[in-house]
This record gives C-alpha cells, structure tokens and sequence, in this order.
C-alpha cells in the first residue's frame, strides 16, 4: 500500500507541472460496481475446461486519486487520471453450496478526451491502462495462485460528468480488452488446477474536487 501512495504523490506532482498551463489538478475517489469473467477449471472430475461458474454476482468496489485537467479551445479538456481501485468479485460453484472471491488491487490510468456539451456537462472517452498491484482468492478451500496472464491491461472508458466550480461527478462504463487468465491450483487436491479470466466490465460512479 506504501508502494501505491508513493506513486499517487509522483504522478499528483506530475499532473500539477503539466496542469500550470491549464484548468488544474485535483481529487476523485467513489464506487464501482461490475463483474470479471469465467471461472473454469483445467480438471474437473475429469473433464477440461469445465465451467465452474458463469460470471460472478455484480458486486461493489472502491477508488481514489488524482486528475488534471487541461482546456483546449475552451469546449475541449484532456484529462488524465492515475487512480488506486479495490476490486471484489463473487463466483457461485455450479453444484455446490459455497462461493470464490476474487480480489484485486490495480492501478488505473484513464487519458480521457472530453468535449462540453451543454453548460456544466461533458462527455468523455478514452484509453485506460491497468496495472494489477496485488490479487487473492478467499474461498473454503485453500488455493494457490499460479500465475497470471498479464499484470497491465488495456481498456476504454466513456460517460458523461457535470463539473460545477471545484466539484465535479462523473458516471462512466469500463471495459478491459482480451482474456486475461489467473490459474491457481487447490492445496488440498493438488490434481485441481481451475483457471479466473479477470477483465473487467464495470459502472463506475466518481466525486471530485479540484484543488487548483
């Protein structure tokens, strides 16, 4: 976690340098709410690839960080983000009485292109990379994590924000591209190799505050 703030304070001094020439910096933080992928296994009562659990149930996650803003034109604003978000995802076993959690800890970088649409709102779209910092799975079993495909995702967000003096709310939709699979094996029944395909798909509702 130590590790995630130091590269917030780094990245909050670089939008503040970029920013002098523009509308300014400021803070975010809010909820996100959306699902990851399949849950399949590699053995499964010996059959492969076995559909384990169908997406997971739409649960609640959490971020905070950093913007800059700058203004081309006086309609258009290039804005970009370096944010820290906590992911938590449910998976119900098909067959069975009990649930997997996946939990991931990444750090997302959006550079969005806006343009004013009428008064305070705006409409936004743009690239997003995502760097996985930390992932577990809390189950009744004991499981061990593998490996995973890739640690940096890339993704698109888009949404619409109503910025009114310091204080500014977004909603956007988020989706990272390509499979991305984490395999872990069963400590337990260690011939149990299952395999979580992590993109994500979420809403994503956000407060800010511009402090200069």
């Amino acid at each position: 976690m130590n590790k995630t703030l130091s590269m917030l304070l780094i990245a909050a001094s670089t939008l503040f340098i970029g920013a002098q020439s523009g509308s300014g910096i400021g803070i975010k933080g809010g909820i996100n709410f959306g699902s990851t992928g399949d849950l399949t296994s590699d053995v499964f009562n010996g059959f492969n690839n076995i559909s384990i659990s169908q997406g997971t149930n739409l649960e609640f996650g959490y971020h905070i960080g950093v913007f800059g803003k700058l203004n081309f034109g006086g309609k258009f604003y290039v804005r970009p983000e370096v944010v820290f978000t906590k992911r938590q995802n449910e998976y119900d076993i098909i067959g069975a009485d009990e649930q997997e959690q996946l939990n991931i800890s990444s750090l997302d970088v959006p550079i969005l292109l806006g343009i004013k649409v009428i008064g305070p709102v705006s409409f936004f779209i743009g690239p997003s990379f995502h760097y996985i910092l930390d992932k577990s799975i809390d189950s009744p079993g004991d499981f061990n994590i593998l490996d995973i495909e890739n640690d940096l995702m890339l993704g698109i967000n888009t949404g619409i924000a109503v910025n009114i003096q310091k204080f500014g709310i977004d909603l956007r939709y988020e989706r990272t591209f390509g499979e991305n699979l984490m395999r872990f094996q069963s400590d337990l029944n260690q011939s149990f190799f299952a395999a979580i395909d992590t993109r994500a798909e979420q809403i994503i509702l956000s407060i800010s505050y511009k402090l200069l």
